[in-house]
């Protein structure tokens, strides 16, 4: 009965552990909490003599999860932003740092040298731009606006 006990401690205790894990925005600190939350019930379970299964299984758990960080940090710290990545993370402060590595792999940096068009009014966009510096101007209905920084 005593282990019993003693295992549903540990069982609650992971439960609160990995529901804090969930409402975390950070996939690091998040995976973390799922960790200790694993290693918690894999101590309870251990110490209570339960199957060998529930044990496997939660180690499986646990190195995922700490793979997962690995990565994530690996991802996050290996490789340094440019400087045009460093001005534009400043514009953009609601992502986070792993969020915002993860755009700038889908990002297709452009430097022009001369005037384009990039739309047309009334034809649906392909893509979205941000202008990280120098400006642009917007002719809508004949009328021009000039949006960036140097206008």
């Amino acid at each position: 009965m005593e282990s019993a006990m003693g295992m549903n401690v540990f069982f609650v205790a992971s439960g609160v552990v990995a529901l804090i894990g969930f409402v975390v925005r950070d996939v690091v600190m998040s995976r973390a909490l799922f960790a200790f939350a694993i290693g918690l019930l894999i101590y309870g379970a251990a110490t209570s003599g339960l199957d060998f299964m529930l044990l496997l299984w939660g180690f499986m758990a646990l190195f995922v999860n700490l793979a997962v960080i690995w990565r994530v940090l690996a991802e996050r710290y290996t490789t340094p932003l440019t400087e045009d990545e460093l001005a534009l993370k400043k514009e953009l402060p609601g992502f986070s740092d792993g969020d915002f590595r993860r755009l700038m792999k889908l990002a297709d940096w452009q430097t022009l040298d001369a005037p384009k068009q990039l739309t047309e009014q009334g034809t649906p966009a392909d893509a979205l731009y941000y202008i990280v510096a120098g400006s642009a101007m917007v002719n809508k209905s004949g009328t021009e606006i000039p949006v960036g920084g140097n206008v």
